[in-house]
Formats: C-alpha cells, sequence, structure tokens
C-alpha cells in the first residue's frame, strides 16, 4: 500500500486544490490492502484540511468496499452525475457508499 501512497506525497498535494474528486473511473480495488491505500490518500488531503470526495468508483470495488462500511464513515462519495454538476458549480455533494 505504501507504493501507492507514495504517488501523492504530502508536498505536493498540499497546493492542490481545496476542493478534490478523486476520480476512480477505469480503477478496481481488489482487497483489503487496496481499501487500505485509497483510504490513505483520502486522509492525506482530508487532513489537510481539503474537502476530498472519491467518485467513479466500479460496481465491483463497491460491493467489496461495502464488506468494510466502517472504514468509509465519514468519507465523502459521489455518483458520476454529482461530479458534472460540480465541475460546472465547484461544489461538491457527498452521497453514501450504500447508495447506487
Amino acid at each position: 500500500a505504501g507504493g501507492f501512497c507514495d504517488i501523492f506525497p504530502l508536498e505536493e498535494i498540499q497546493f492542490d486544490p481545496d476542493e478534490c474528486v478523486i476520480l476512480l473511473e477505469g480503477a478496481e480495488v481488489y482487497d483489503y490492502s487496496g481499501m487500505v491505500a485509497l483510504k490513505k490518500v483520502y486522509d492525506r488531503f482530508a487532513d489537510l484540511g481539503k474537502v476530498v470526495a472519491l467518485s467513479s468508483i466500479s460496481p465491483t470495488s463497491r460491493r467489496l468496499m461495502e464488506k468494510t462500511a466502517y472504514m468509509w464513515q465519514g468519507v465523502n462519495f459521489l455518483e458520476v452525475e454529482e461530479v458534472d454538476a460540480s465541475l460546472n458549480d465547484s461544489t461538491l455533494n457527498s452521497g453514501s457508499l450504500g447508495q447506487a
């Protein structure tokens, strides 16, 4: 998991916008270590005071992540429609992992 997180160094993400969407289009989370790595990246952004959301999670990854819903409490999830709107409105709408 450390290798994945290394591509998001704190020294660089501190300069990212205050509102960030991590697009997971085309990505798959296959196991617990993948979920831990994704959560660490999310936390790096959030710990810097950024409003961050995960988006475009595949149905397979969503089912896996729902098995560890406790890990995702407080995490913002966006549906594709919400991402399009947020890019136009510059606002983020949060959803829950359990919503389709």
